[in-house]
């Protein structure tokens, strides 16, 4: 069986995890417990783990509109009173029957006109946001993408863009890649959903690094 504490690698500084919570590290994690973010595995076996917790939340509590993505759950109701009332029997459940807590920090009861963050998005009735942290992170990692490394810029850009095409976001796909230094790498669709790497990119690139002279990343020249 892998075990994320000793499979794994280690990529950065340790001083870059001074003031992490010991809760977002499965190294603090007793034995056997915890499930690596990014394991293909781990979607599926948090599924197994709480089907009987969906299946307590749609049978036993009888919630009519459920949801649920790994850990992160919803329930929408008319009602706000009887909102309140199922959390007790929630927690109960979680922590008698699968030894899990609820994190009380992250239970939000709101109008849903207001909105509500959700899977890195800001979900309305009738439009959906990408958040402003979700944003902000994508920013800051496109920031430190190598402009060499073909492959590994298409994946990322294109992972970035089927993130962002779950939400009304075209502005910001068109500052993020077509208005910016990935225009000069990729080019798109005409609704900025896909993005391919120029044909001519290897003559791109030498001659940026030949009339430039020099070898650091291309993103933060100005």
């Amino acid at each position: 069986m892998l075990d994320p504490k000793t499979s794994c690698e280690i990529v950065g500084f340790k001083e870059d995890w001074i003031g992490l919570d010991r809760n977002k590290s499965l190294f603090y994690t007793p034995d056997g417990c915890g499930l690596p973010i990014g394991n293909l595995t781990s979607q599926l076996f948090s599924n197994v783990y709480l089907n009987v917790f969906d299946q307590f939340m749609k049978r036993t509590l009888c919630c009519r509109h459920y949801g649920r993505y790994v850990d992160d759950s919803f329930v929408i109701s008319a009602d706000r009173d009887w909102l309140l009332s199922i959390v007790p029997a929630i927690r109960s459940f979680l922590l008698d029957e699968l030894g899990l807590e609820l994190h009380m920090g992250k239970l939000h009861v709101r109008d849903v006109s207001q909105g509500v963050e959700f899977l890195g998005a800001f979900v309305k009735p009738y439009r959906n946001y990408v958040s402003n942290k979700t944003l902000h992170r994508m920013i800051k990692n496109m920031q430190d993408l190598d402009m060499r490394d073909k492959e590994h810029l298409r994946c990322s850009v294109n992972s970035y863009l089927g993130v962002l095409s779950h939400s009304c976001s075209y502005n910001i796909r068109r500052e993020l890649f077509l208005n910016s230094k990935v225009s000069h790498f990729m080019e798109f669709d005409a609704d900025l959903l896909k993005g391919k790497l120029k044909s001519d990119l290897q003559t791109i690139i030498r001659t940026t690094i030949k009339s430039r002279n020099y070898e650091q990343d291309l993103w933060f020249d100005q």
